[in-house]
């Protein structure tokens, strides 16, 4: 936790205050969730959709990893997972993508996806 508070604070210098504090305040909850539940693969989940939605992309996928950990068979966390991995990480995208598919392999839109970071 103490890695991601870090690259939230980092990322959170381009932003204004009144940013910052919007931040702050939606994953403040989902951060205690986590907390009071460390072996839910959902509240990391729900965390790490919070962070994809402020952009906090490394933040999302180190999230993620945890999810994924507690969860091996979760095909939405691995998907999460490479969605967010794609913006710096292709190799691990296209092996996030592949656990998904692997999951799940009849769902197209997964095959787009591992298309699209392979491209």
């Amino acid at each position: 936790h103490k890695v991601m508070c870090f690259m939230l604070a980092a990322a959170s210098l381009s932003q204004t205050p009144q940013q910052q504090q919007v931040v702050e305040q939606a994953t403040y909850e989902l951060r205690r969730a986590v907390s009071l539940s460390p072996s839910s693969s959902e509240s990391y989940l729900a965390l790490a959709r919070e962070y994809k939605r402020h952009k906090f992309l490394r933040a999302a996928a180190d999230t993620l990893v945890s999810a994924v950990a507690l969860d091996a068979a979760s095909a939405d966390a691995y998907v999460e997972l490479a969605q967010a991995q794609s913006r710096f990480d292709v190799f691990e995208s296209a092996r996030s993508y592949a656990h998904a598919i692997a999951l799940r392999p009849s769902v197209g839109e997964l095959y787009v996806g591992l298309a699209h970071v392979m491209h």
